[in-house]
């Protein structure tokens, strides 16, 4: 991975996986609405490859490089650290679990979804939460690939169908233009308080259909500390 001037690094996918951790870390006394079940959180990547996903996971939790351990190793501290260890009898250990499936680019549908949540179920394992990274990736019921606008404004619609019908929050991302994000920025440079009160529709490109649609939006963004060069991650 490499950074260019000029260009903005989007950080969809790194804050996705993160917010499947915070799940599971953040909610440790969870218990599945069904009873007997296992809650998960499952967690669908559609933009990285699945062992991408696994070294940037790696990272979020370790700080010993991977390749430090052998495979046998780390697959065996992940298991543990995601809550896939069956042998596990520590009581204290968070309840949820997280599972991660990879499909290429629009492979799978939103209907797929429910079918991927009922396989689950199969496996005593109950979705409490969906992460899907990221939401251009998937394919609405059907398809209009003349038209990303209404396609995405039906990803919106059918993923929040989905949430309501199995009572989980779906959680995604979009990025904004690079117009919106240089607004923002100037915004946090000036210290203006609301940042993304200055961000107009036309800037958001077709983030607007998510923002529309969403029961809750943010807009994530870097900003320094003033003065210095520590960064740190502001939710608008």
């Amino acid at each position: 991975i490499y950074l260019t001037e000029n260009f903005i690094p989007t950080h969809n996918s790194l804050l996705l996986l993160k917010s499947a951790l915070d799940i599971r870390k953040y909610n440790p006394l969870y218990k599945a609405k069904t009873p007997g079940m296992k809650p998960c959180v499952l967690y669908i990547t559609m933009e990285n490859s699945f062992t991408e996903t696994i070294e940037r996971l790696w990272n979020l939790i370790f700080e010993d490089p991977i390749t430090n351990f052998s495979p046998e190793e780390a697959s065996e501290k992940l298991i543990k650290e995601l809550g896939n260890d069956k042998d596990n009898t520590d009581e204290d250990s968070p309840s949820i679990e997280v599972v991660i499936k990879y499909f290429p680019y629009r492979e799978i549908s939103t209907d797929d979804l429910f079918v991927l949540i009922q396989d689950l179920r199969d496996e005593n394992l109950e979705v409490s939460a969906l992460i899907l990274d990221y939401i251009m990736r998937i394919r609405p019921s059907v398809s209009m690939p003349d038209n990303a606008l209404v396609e995405l404004d039906r990803i919106t619609n059918e993923l929040k169908a989905l949430a309501v019908m199995k009572d989980i929050p779906v959680i995604t991302a979009h990025q904004m233009n690079r117009t919106a994000a240089s607004i923002v920025d100037q915004a946090a440079r000036n210290n203006k308080g609301d940042a993304t009160k200055l961000v107009g529709r036309e800037h958001v490109s077709s983030s607007f259909n998510v923002i529309m649609n969403a029961d809750f939006a943010a807009v994530l963004n870097i900003e320094y500390k003033p003065g210095t060069d520590d960064r740190y991650m502001v939710i608008n």
